[in-house]
């Protein structure tokens, strides 16, 4: 019970408030200031794991980090100076804050559950499936605030949803092998010298017959979803 915990606590912020904030955001603002914001988000994850956990952050990580952002900023720079400035640009802007920090949470969690010893597959597809119930949720609660019938839109509606979703094995992956903020160095280093030298190996590599297993729970789900 408490590997689900940790499962739906990844995946309720990974796949599921950090998206509601992104589609409520992307009502407000460009789409451009929404990748912006996201793209800072290795640069956030780093910071954060060195805060909390002592991870070595290197010079080069943060020049990478910053010149990303102002890359990102400069292509989506004619969009910004089309968008009126206002209520709804800020309240745009509060989205957007909360569904980067939101996914930071989400990815910092998921490189812990590797240091816990919580295979990839396994942790992707139940993360996926809890997060996916938290989305109902947040619907349901939505719809009666506002009084009107939730009628949730097709899952196909956007074929940009659903190669996102069928991404993120690879981003888990690159969480395992590198920890959330991308900048080489794993969260889980420490915990898994020591169960290397237990002779653990589940805990060390990203594939063996666990994840094997766990692939095809994660393929099960996917297939309910499409």
């Amino acid at each position: 019970m408490r590997d689900h915990g940790l499962f739906a606590l990844q995946g309720v912020f990974t796949y599921s408030l950090s998206y509601v904030c992104v589609y409520h955001a992307e009502t407000h603002v460009p789409s451009g200031l929404v990748a912006v914001g996201y793209s800072a988000s290795p640069l956030i994850n780093g910071l954060a794991a060195r805060a909390i956990w002592g991870v070595p952050v290197t010079h080069r990580f943060l020049i990478g980090g910053v010149l990303g952002i102002a890359g990102v900023a400069l292509i989506f720079a004619p969009e910004f100076g089309r968008a009126d400035m206002g209520s709804a640009v800020l309240l745009g802007t509060l989205f957007t804050v909360a569904s980067v920090l939101l996914s930071s949470v989400g990815s910092l969690t998921a490189s812990r559950n590797r240091s816990r010893g919580l295979p990839m597959w396994p942790a992707l597809g139940w993360g996926m499936f809890y997060g996916a119930i938290a989305s109902v949720v947040v619907l349901l609660v939505s719809a009666s605030a506002s009084g009107r019938a939730a009628a949730p839109p097709s899952p196909l509606a956007d074929p940009h949803d659903v190669d996102r979703i069928r991404e993120l094995p690879a981003w888990l992956g690159n969480v395992c092998r590198h920890g959330a903020g991308g900048a080489g160095q794993r969260l889980d280093a420490p915990a898994g010298a020591r169960n290397a030298r237990r002779g653990n190996s589940r805990n060390v590599n990203c594939t063996g017959s666990v994840e094997d297993r766990g692939q095809q729970t994660y393929s099960a789900i996917s297939r309910l979803a499409f």
